[in-house]
């Protein structure tokens, strides 16, 4: 899973059209350990690393009961790691750290045969001071891509879960995503509809090979 954040701690699954990575999920952790703090090694490394990837590498689990399972707090067991850890990442914890799962902020199963969008959307969350936009993977050829952005004048009453935007006139290729640097406006997804302006700050992940097929 891709981490990011430093107020909250979010992770976004790296999905695949197969299972059992079938589906775009974001979740907000905490992360404890006993005798350390696994946190702050993360935020330490992040505010004095250059790397924008870094990723949880969790113990064997089915990633569904994380957020089909009502009731009782949900969670996970395994290592933070600068970089991608399939791409040359480093370990900077031990295996034993606990991510408790604070919040599904989304959760989705990838059907392959689902119709596409035309327009551009992604999925607005984090929190109105530190806010991330992923793309909205749907069939294959797809991609997976995670920015934050600012946010002028958040939605009314946003929480941090996720908001599905649309960006008009953009198509929904790769050629098309949303760049560093942009300030554009995009459509909140819902009943009724409203607007929010955005300004794209840092990329954090870009994969189209994974999700090819």
């Amino acid at each position: 899973m891709l981490m990011v954040g430093e107020a909250k701690v979010l992770l976004s699954h790296l999905p695949m059209f197969m299972s059992p990575h079938d589906f775009q999920v974001i979740f907000e952790v905490t992360l404890r350990e006993p005798n350390a703090d696994p946190a702050s090694v993360y935020l330490q490394s992040r505010r004095t690393s250059s790397e924008r990837i870094y990723t949880w590498v969790p113990k064997p689990f089915v990633l569904p009961s994380l957020f089909t399972a009502p009731g009782s707090a949900a969670g996970m067991q395994g290592t933070v790691v600068r970089g991608h850890f399939e791409r040359g990442g480093k370990p900077i914890t031990s295996d034993q750290v606990h991510a408790d799962i604070t919040r599904v902020m989304f959760s989705h199963k990838l059907t392959p045969t689902d119709t596409a969008p035309p327009r551009l959307r992604y999925l607005l969350f984090g929190s109105p001071g530190e806010a991330f936009v992923a793309h909205v993977i749907t069939r294959p050829p797809d991609f997976d891509h995670v920015l934050s952005v600012l946010l002028p004048q958040p939605p009314v009453g946003w929480d941090g879960r996720a908001l599905l935007l649309e960006f008009p006139g953009r198509d929904n290729t790769h050629d098309r995503r949303l760049k560093e640097g942009e300030e554009l406006d995009a459509t909140i997804v819902a009943n009724p509809p409203s607007s929010v302006r955005i300004k794209v700050q840092r990329e954090f992940y870009d994969e189209t090979g994974d999700l090819e097929s």
